[in-house]
C-alpha cells in the first residue's frame, strides 16, 4: 500500500479527532474519541479509500497506524480542558507559543513511552483492556461477516446526527427541551430538561450506560433535590443552575480530587488478571527503538526545550524545572494504572500539579498543569497502541512516526480552533451552549490557590462533606466493581454539569441498554455514537465558519 495514502488518511481523521474532542470538552467535559473510535474512523477511511479503487487491500496493522496517529491527536485535543480554564482566568497564548507547547509537551510525552515500551508491555505484560479492545476491534472489522453491520450502524450515526444538527441549527426543532414540573413541582430555573445535542446522546453511547446513567440520576438528585434543600437552609439564594454553580463548582472540585486521589492510590496496588499474551516470534529489536545515545539526546533536548517555554509562558525557571520533571513522574502513573486497571487519573494528577504549582508561587500554574495533561496523555495513550500493535505484530518504530504525525496534525487543529473561535469570542466557554463544565471548576481552582478568587459562603464546609462522601463512594465503587455501581468521577461532574446535558448522556446510555437488548455488540453501539458525535462535531465547525 502507498505509504503517502496511509498519510493522508493520518491526517484527515486526526483532523476529526482533534475537533470532536475539542467540543466534547467544551459541552460534556469529556473528551471521547479514544482509540476504539480511531480504529472505526481508520477502518473506514480504508474502505473508503478501497471502494473507489484507490487501493486495493489493506492490513489491521494499516488500521493500526492510523489509529495510531488519531489517538495521538485526541490526545493533544484534550489539553483543551485546562487551556480553556487557562483563557477562563483572563490570559492567552499567541499562535506561535500554544503551537510549539502542544508540539513539543507531545513529543517529550511519546518519547517517555519508547524505552517503557518493552518493560510494561513485553516484559511485565500489562493487560492494557482498552489497548487489547482495539485489537479484539480490529481483527473483527478485517472479518467481512462481521463489518458490514458495523458500517451500517456508523453510516446510521452519521446521517441521524447530521438530520438532528441542521434541525437545531436552523431552528426547526430546539436544543433544549425543557420541563416545567418535576412530580408536579415547578422547577424552570434548574433547566431540568433535556438538550437534543445528537453529540451529547453519541458520547452516553460510548462511554456506557454506568456512566451515563451516574451522570444522569446524579444531575437529577443534584439540581431537582440537593439545590433546592440548600436553598431552603438558606445556604443558597436561588435554585437555578446559574445561582448554584458558584458554591456547586467547590463541592465538584473537591469532590473530583478526593475522588481522584483514592481511585489513584487504590488502583496503584491493585493488579487484575492479564489478558493473555500473543507473543511475538521475532526478536525484541525495538527495546528502545532508538539507540540508547539517541534516545537520551532527544530526551535532554524536549526536557530544555519545554523548560525553556515555560519560562516563555511566565513561568519561573524552578517551577519549570520542577513541573516538567513532575509531569515525567506523573505520566509514568499514569502509564502504570492504565495498564493495570483501564483507569487513567489523568485529571487528578493534573489538578494535583496545578496545586503544587500555586502554593510553590506560580501565578499561572494553569499552564504546568496543561503540561501535565499532554504529557502524561501522550505517554499513556502512546502505550495503549504500543499494546495494540504488539498484539497485532506491528513495527513499533512506524507506529511511534505514525504518533508524531498525529502529534503535528492535533497541534495544528487545536491552534487554529483557539485562535479563531476563542480568541475571536465565536466561542465563549461557559455559557449555556459551551458550558465547559470542569474547565470553569479548574478556573475556579487557580484563583483560589492563588487567591485571587473571594470563596463564597459555606464553601470550606461544603467542600469537606463532598470530600468525605466522595471517598465513601469510590471505594465503594472499587471494591464493589459491579457493572452497574455508580461511577464516582462522573458524580463529581454533575455538579457543575448543566442538567439538560447530562440527562441527553443518559438518553445515550439508555439507549446503548436497549440495543444490547436486541444483542447488538458492543462495538456497533460504538460506531453508532461515534456516527453521531463526528456529524455533531463537523457540523458545528462548519456553522462556527459560516457564522
Amino acid at each position: 500500500m502507498s505509504i503517502i495514502l496511509v498519510l493522508i488518511l493520518s491526517m484527515i481523521i486526526s483532523s476529526f479527532a482533534a475537533v470532536i474532542v475539542f467540543f466534547s470538552i467544551l459541552k460534556a467535559s469529556l473528551g471521547v474519541t479514544g482509540s476504539l473510535v480511531a480504529v472505526l474512523l481508520a477502518y473506514f477511511g480504508f474502505a473508503f479509500f478501497k471502494k473507489f479503487h484507490l487501493i486495493k487491500e489493506f492490513s489491521e496493522i494499516d488500521v493500526n497506524l492510523v489509529q495510531t496517529a488519531t489517538s495521538a491527536a485526541g490526545s493533544i485535543s484534550a489539553s483543551t480542558l485546562f487551556l480553556l480554564a487557562y483563557y477562563m482566568t483572563g490570559n492567552s497564548l499567541t499562535i506561535l507559543q500554544l503551537i510549539l507547547f502542544l508540539f513539543i509537551s507531545g513529543l517529550l510525552g511519546v518519547c517517555l513511552a519508547i524505552p517503557l515500551r518493552y518493560y510494561f508491555i513485553v516484559k511485565e505484560e500489562l493487560p492494557f483492556p482498552s489497548g487489547t479492545a482495539c485489537y479484539n476491534l480490529n481483527i473483527t472489522l478485517l472479518d467481512k461477516s462481521k463489518r458490514s453491520d458495523i458500517g451500517r450502524w456508523l453510516g446510521t450515526g452519521l446521517a441521524i446526527g447530521a438530520i438532528q444538527k441542521i434541525a437545531i441549527i436552523f431552528r426547526w426543532i430546539k436544543a433544549y427541551l425543557l420541563a416545567p414540573t418535576i412530580f408536579g413541582v415547578p422547577l424552570p430555573n434548574l433547566l431540568i430538561g433535556v438538550s437534543t445535542e445528537p453529540l451529547l446522546i453519541g458520547i452516553g453511547l460510548i462511554v456506557g450506560p454506568r456512566i451515563a446513567l451516574t451522570l444522569g440520576a446524579g444531575s437529577f438528585i443534584i439540581w431537582a433535590g440537593v439545590v433546592p434543600l440548600l436553598c431552603e437552609l438558606e445556604i443558597l439564594k436561588e435554585a437555578s443552575f446559574g445561582g448554584a454553580r458558584s458554591l456547586m463548582v467547590y463541592a465538584a472540585i473537591s469532590w473530583l480530587i478526593t475522588a481522584g486521589v483514592t481511585q489513584l492510590l487504590i488502583s496503584i496496588t491493585q493488579r487484575h488478571g492479564s489478558i493473555p499474551h500473543i507473543s511475538n516470534s521475532e526478536p525484541e529489536h525495538t527495546l528502545w527503538i532508538l539507540p540508547y545515545k539517541i534516545w537520551f539526546s532527544c530526551i535532554a533536548l524536549l526536557l530544555v526545550s519545554e523548560i525553556m517555554l515555560l519560562r516563555w509562558l511566565d513561568i519561573p525557571i524552578v517551577l519549570a524545572v520542577i513541573a516538567v520533571v513532575g509531569s515525567l513522574f506523573f505520566a509514568f502513573v499514569s502509564i502504570k494504572c492504565l495498564g493495570s486497571t483501564d483507569m487513567n487519573p489523568l485529571s487528578t494528577l493534573s489538578n494535583l500539579m496545578l496545586f503544587i504549582q500555586a502554593k510553590l508561587g506560580s501565578v499561572v500554574p494553569i499552564i504546568p498543569a496543561s503540561a501535565t495533561t499532554v504529557i502524561a496523555s501522550l505517554g499513556s495513550d502512546t502505550m495503549q497502541d504500543y499494546k495494540t500493535g504488539h498484539l497485532l505484530k506491528a513495527d513499533a518504530i512506524r507506529q511511534t512516526l505514525m504518533q508524531i504525525i498525529g502529534i503535528i496534525v492535533g497541534s495544528i487543529v487545536l491552534t487554529y480552533l483557539f485562535t479563531n473561535f476563542i480568541d475571536k469570542g465565536i466561542i465563549v466557554p461557559g455559557n449555556q451552549e459551551f458550558p465547559a463544565a470542569t474547565s470553569m471548576a479548574v478556573a475556579e481552582l487557580s484563583r483560589a490557590l492563588t487567591q485571587t478568587a473571594i470563596l463564597p459562603p459555606y464553601a470550606i464546609l461544603v467542600s469537606i462533606i463532598s470530600s468525605i462522601i466522595a471517598v465513601v463512594f469510590t471505594i465503594f465503587e472499587l471494591k464493589t466493581r459491579h457493572k452497574w455501581a455508580p461511577s464516582s468521577l462522573a458524580l463529581g461532574i454533575v455538579m457543575i454539569l448543566p442538567p439538560f446535558y447530562a440527562m441527553a448522556i443518559a438518553i445515550g446510555g439508555l439507549l446503548g441498554i436497549l440495543l444490547a437488548r436486541f444483542s447488538i455488540k458492543r462495538q456497533t453501539i460504538i460506531a453508532l455514537g461515534a456516527g453521531l458525535i463526528l456529524a455533531d462535531s463537523l457540523l458545528s465547525i462548519i456553522s462556527l465558519v459560516l457564522r
